[in-house]
C-alpha cells in the first residue's frame, strides 16, 4: 500500500506493481496465443514481422553477416554503451537493424515505433489497452495508468516474436543489433546466449560483438525510474515501466572477504557467451566490449574494456 507522506512517484510506482500483480495479472497475453492465426496478436505479429523484413530491405542495410548482442540490467544504459563502442571502432550502427523487444513491447500496447512503418492492427491493439485503462483511476502523482507501463503484460509475446525476427533477419545475414539483457541462460550450457551464437553459426555470419553493460544495482534501478518518469511527466503512452523486482532478479550477491557485493548476471552471461563463440571457432572477428557505468557516469567518455578473440 502506498505512504501518503512519501514521494508521489515512489506512491505510483508501488501503485503500479500492486494493479500488475493484482487486478492485472488475469491480463497477461500468453505468446501461445500466436497459435491462433486468426487471433489479433497473431496478425499484429505478422505486421510487426513484416515491417523489420521492410526495414531490412532498405537500402542502408548491409547483409555483411554482422551481429552485435546486448547485455545489461533494465536501466544499465545499452544505448549509452552501443554510442561508446560506436565512438570507439567506427562501426556504422546505421547498417545495422535494430531489434529490440522493448520497441515491440510499443507496438503491442499500440503506441508507435517512429522508425517501422505502422502496422494496421496496432490500433485494435491501443483499443484493447485504452479500454483497460477506462477502468482504473488517477494515481497518486495525479497522472493515469499509462499504456507503456503495462508492458509485462505483453513481456512473453514480445520476448517470442522478438525471437522470430532475428531469426527471420539472420537467414538473410543482414547485419543484426540484438538488444536484450542476456538474462535467461540457466545453465552452463543452454540460454538466449548460446542460441543466438549457435544462430550466426548456421547463418554464416562472420563477425560478433557483444556489448555488456556493467552497472551497479542502485544505477540501474535509477536509469529505469529516470528513464520512465521523463514520459509519464510528458503524460506520454510510451512510458516504460519496469518493475524494481525484475532489475533486481538480473543481480545475485557474491561474498566476499569485504563482505557481500552484488553482481550482474547479464555481464556474466556476456562473458560466457563470448567464450562460447570463441570454443566455435568459426567467426573471423570475435569481441567483448564491457563498458562500466555508476550513478556518475551518464555521459561520455565512460569506461570501456575490451576483449577480443582474431581467429
Amino acid at each position: 500500500m502506498a505512504n501518503k507522506y512519501s514521494d508521489p512517484i515512489e506512491n505510483t510506482s508501488i501503485e503500479i506493481e500492486n494493479l500488475l500483480e493484482g487486478p492485472l495479472s488475469n491480463q497477461v497475453v500468453p505468446d501461445d496465443i500466436l497459435r491462433d492465426p486468426n487471433s489479433l496478436w497473431a496478425q499484429l505479429k505478422d505486421e510487426i514481422v513484416h515491417s523489420y523484413y521492410e526495414l531490412a530491405g532498405s537500402q542502408n542495410i548491409k547483409r555483411e553477416g554482422k551481429a552485435i548482442i546486448t547485455a545489461g540490467s533494465p536501466g544499465a544504459g545499452k544505448s549509452v554503451a552501443l554510442k561508446g563502442m560506436q565512438d570507439l571502432t567506427n562501426v556504422d550502427l546505421g547498417s545495422f537493424v535494430t531489434i529490440d523487444a522493448d520497441d515491440i513491447k510499443q507496438l503491442l500496447l499500440g503506441n508507435t515505433v517512429s522508425w517501422l512503418s505502422t502496422p494496421g492492427h496496432r490500433e485494435k491493439a491501443r483499443d484493447h489497452w485504452d479500454r483497460l485503462l477506462e477502468r482504473h483511476e488517477v494515481l497518486p502523482d495525479g497522472f493515469p495508468l499509462m499504456r507503456g507501463e503495462l508492458a509485462f503484460l505483453v513481456h512473453k509475446l514480445s520476448t517470442s516474436i522478438h525471437h522470430i525476427i532475428y531469426t527471420t533477419l539472420a537467414g538473410l545475414r543482414c547485419n543484426l543489433i540484438v538488444e536484450g539483457t542476456l538474462r535467461w541462460m540457466p545453465t552452463s550450457t543452454s540460454g538466449v546466449g548460446f542460441d543466438l551464437i549457435k544462430l550466426f553459426e548456421k547463418n554464416y555470419y562472420d563477425s560478433i560483438t557483444i556489448v555488456a553493460v556493467n552497472a551497479s544495482e542502485s544505477t540501474c534501478i535509477q536509469g529505469a525510474t529516470k528513464r520512465w518518469t521523463e514520459k509519464r511527466n510528458n503524460k506520454s503512452h510510451e512510458s516504460r515501466y519496469t518493475p524494481v523486482k525484475a532489475i533486481k532478479d538480473t543481480f545475485i550477491e557474491l561474498s566476499q572477504d569485504e563482505g557481500v557485493r552484488k553482481i550482474s548476471i547479464p555481464v556474466i552471461n556476456a562473458q560466457e557467451t563470448h567464450h562460447f563463440a570463441h570454443l566455435r571457432r568459426t567467426f573471423s572477428s570475435l569481441s567483448l566490449y564491457t563498458v562500466h557505468r555508476d550513478n556518475t557516469s551518464s555521459s561520455l567518455p565512460i569506461p570501456i574494456e575490451r576483449s577480443e578473440y582474431l581467429q
